[in-house]
């Protein structure tokens, strides 16, 4: 079993943080410090007291050390079950540490972000989020755990915090335990306190909301399949949320399982027990729980607002939730890839039911969740799918074959498709796949492997769905190809069915193709026919089977993505343009969080429709929607660099998005820092850097900074680099 490595490196980051602060922070008054403390030195002094002393700032290093790691030996038992070893945790404190060395040569950003606890939190998030992509699947649950164990130990010692316990630190020095346990009741009753503030503004924000009185579908819950099996664990899942009225419920288990599978289930037998809402939000990033929250609200008739962020925009649909009539409703948070990411943003209130599916098996009891595992079928599942989707009785057919496959939902169900697609009998499939080798097999998420017939089933339903397509027509096989590839690049929760249907300018032939596909089972479509899904699994095949025809499948996502030409729909028709933007934005945030998708940002088609979702949706009165892609432009910058033409466009529409939701010195500080790169990228003549000087004039004169206003145009057209 692997120990937890050494966090004495994070810990000392930590102790330099903070004395790195002291100055910026000096002078600063604190009154009340002797009423908590019981002496008259202030924290900021300790501080500075501790400056050359080595042996005083190893002690604090070493005591930080031991909080970070008791808040991490909970994870231990789901270290060892995984397997995870040393090595790979160790990189993930590397990664850590990088990320707080990086802090350290900005330490103004610091300062400025923990006046602001969670706003630091969720900066240091995203900083972190580079770093996380660089490490192993494996090591990233216990990064995010170190990361979040770390921003809560800078909180709360950190003098320029409003949340800083100052005796907190002195307790540290001298020794006092019960002082650091009393000072973290106060913290925790503080923030229970301002929670409960937030609540009630919010709530009478939202008191004069109406819910509608008639059942509510949201968003695009997939189909359940034909032939799906009311296994076991549904029957415990039904017990769990409709007889025991289970508040939450996960459903946890490997890809491939069947996990989506059975929450649709569960979706459409609440749909028919007329729930009062049923509402299915893509949860893969906490960007996307908030906007999926955001929308819910609006479609729930919760008043929105231009200065709204998306949190206050999920707070008001919470607290909407939260004080409506008592009713039967259902909300599903499918692919949760971090826990952290649903915090203080799951649904409560009376007759109220959350169901998360993932992958993640840590960490759920402790939050209240009823955590149901999902395993493969039984062997008399597998082959009883088998002989009923096919419609023949080879029984030791139908059991070799599922032998080859492990058991696996997915693959057992696209096996099933593909020998009533191609006319098969069990027994011929059985052959082909027993013949069949890859040299490489389909790793799961957690680092074990799936049976090399599951990758090789899922391969052999594509090529077998496209060589049937070429031999009707070579044209609609290259539309049905780029299809597949736009799927298994973009949104692994669906990519828009017009999309898909409008693309290589052939209506006709697209939706034959697609037609195909859909047959054949490799991909799906939602209940209401909104989107077109590729299992992720599936998707994970056909990459790294045609990765040497990966830039030709990323430019056929692009082409996707952009297959609607947004000025031509019509300005009055507002719901359409707004349904546009939105999805769009889906898009660029999965394309943000899906490593194997990033490298779409090196299209300047896909790089132009960044910017220009930025813009629309501000104007479309959504700037929250457009906020919610700020971590998309910082992965943009990363890939094509800080003075790229596309990273300055983008740059700019964010300040202009910050302006819009009303966020005027955020908007300002962004503006200033665009004109000084434009004018040393592209020169003071530029229609780009004369954009920008204007619009930030404009929003000097917004700010009521006339004196800038002035200044800033009196040196329009110059050759000056000053802005």
């Amino acid at each position: 079993m692997a120990d937890l490595p050494s966090l004495l490196p994070v810990a000392m980051s930590v102790t330099r943080l903070l004395l790195l602060i002291a100055e910026p922070v000096s002078g600063l008054p604190f009154a009340g410090a002797a009423a908590v403390v019981g002496e008259a030195a202030t924290l900021r002094d300790r501080l500075h007291a501790l400056k050359g002393r080595d042996q005083e700032q190893k002690a604090l290093s070493r005591r930080i050390e031991a909080r970070l790691r008791s808040q991490l030996e909970a994870m231990q038992p789901a270290i060892q079950a995984r397997g995870i070893s040393s090595a790979v945790l160790a990189s993930a404190v590397t990664a850590v540490e990088v990320l707080l060395k990086e802090l350290e040569a900005d330490p103004s950003v610091f300062v400025a972000a923990v006046r602001n606890p969670e706003s630091f939190k969720a900066r240091l998030r995203q900083r972190g989020s580079a770093h996380r992509a660089d490490l192993e699947e494996k090591a990233e649950e216990f990064f995010d755990r170190l990361v979040e164990a770390t921003a809560d130990e800078i909180i709360l010692l950190a003098p320029s915090s409003p949340k800083s316990p100052l005796g907190a630190l002195l307790q540290l020095l001298d020794g006092k335990e019960e002082l650091l346990e009393g000072q973290h009741q106060l913290l925790a009753d503080s923030q229970k306190t301002q929670t409960k503030l937030d609540d009630i503004r919010a709530a009478v924000q939202s008191a004069a909301i109406s819910l509608p009185r008639g059942p509510l579908r949201f968003g695009a819950r997939p189909t359940v399949a034909d032939g799906f099996v009311k296994r076991s664990q549904f029957t415990r899942l039904l017990d769990s949320v409709v007889t025991q009225s289970a508040e939450r419920t996960v459903l946890v288990g490997m890809r491939g399982c069947g996990k989506s599978q059975l929450a649709a289930a569960l979706a459409r037998h609440c749909e028919k027990q007329d729930w009062q809402l049923v509402a299915w939000i893509n949860s893969q990033s906490r960007e996307s729980v908030l906007a999926g929250l955001s929308e819910l609200g609006l479609s729930l008739g919760v008043p929105t607002g231009e200065d709204l962020t998306p949190e206050v925009l999920a707070r008001r649909c919470l607290n909407a939730l939260a004080s409506a009539e008592p009713s039967d409703r259902l909300i599903i948070l499918d692919n949760v890839e971090r826990l952290d990411d649903l915090r203080d943003a799951v649904p409560r209130g009376q007759g109220m039911h959350v169901l998360a599916t993932t992958t993640l098996h840590f960490g759920w009891d402790g939050q209240g969740w009823e955590q149901i595992d999902i395993s493969e079928f039984t062997r008399s599942e597998s082959v009883g799918y088998l002989i009923s989707n096919t419609g023949q009785d080879d029984q030791s057919a139908a059991d070799a074959i599922a032998e080859h496959l492990g058991d696996l939902p997915l693959a057992i169900s696209q096996a099933a498709a593909s020998i009533k697609y191609e006319g098969w009998s069990l027994g011929e499939y059985l052959l082909r796949l027993s013949q069949a080798k890859l040299e490489d097999a389909v790793p799961k998420l957690d680092g074990d492997l799936y049976p090399e017939g599951v990758a090789f089933a899922l391969w052999m339903a594509i090529e077998g769905v496209l060589e049937r397509i070429s031999a009707a027509s070579v044209p609609r096989a290259e539309i049905a190809r780029d299809q597949l590839g736009a799927l298994a690049l973009l949104s692994a929760s669906g990519v828009p069915t017009r999309w898909l249907s409008a693309v290589a300018g052939d209506a006709g032939e697209a939706r034959k193709a697609l037609a195909e596909l859909r047959n054949s089972s490799i991909c799906q479509v939602s209940d209401d026919g909104a989107a077109i899904t590729i299992h992720r699994l599936q998707g994970q095949v056909f990459r790294e089977t045609r990765s040497e025809d990966q830039e030709k499948e990323m430019l056929a996502a692009a082409a996707v993505l952009t297959a609607i030409d947004f000025d031509t729909i019509p300005q009055n028709d507002t719901q359409k343009r707004r349904r546009e933007v939105l999805d769009r934005a889906t898009q660029l945030r999965a394309i943000t969080y899906q490593k194997y998708s990033r490298e779409l940002f090196c299209i300047s088609s896909v790089g132009d429709l960044l910017s220009d979702t930025l813009q629309q949706a501000s104007e479309l009165g959504a700037p929250q929607e457009a906020l919610s892609l700020e971590a998309t432009t910082g992965v943009q910058a990363r890939i094509l660099g800080p003075d790229h033409p596309d990273t300055l466009i983008t740059r700019h529409n964010l300040a202009y998005t910050y302006q819009a939701a009303g966020r005027i010195a955020e908007a300002i500080d962004l503006y200033e820092q665009v004109l000084q790169d434009s004018l040393r990228i592209l020169g003071p003549d530029h229609p780009n850097t004369l954009t920008t000087r204007h619009v930030l004039a404009s929003a000097y004169e917004a700010a009521g900074r006339l004196e800038d206003m002035a200044r800033l145009l009196a040196k329009d057209g110059s050759s000056s680099t000053d802005p």
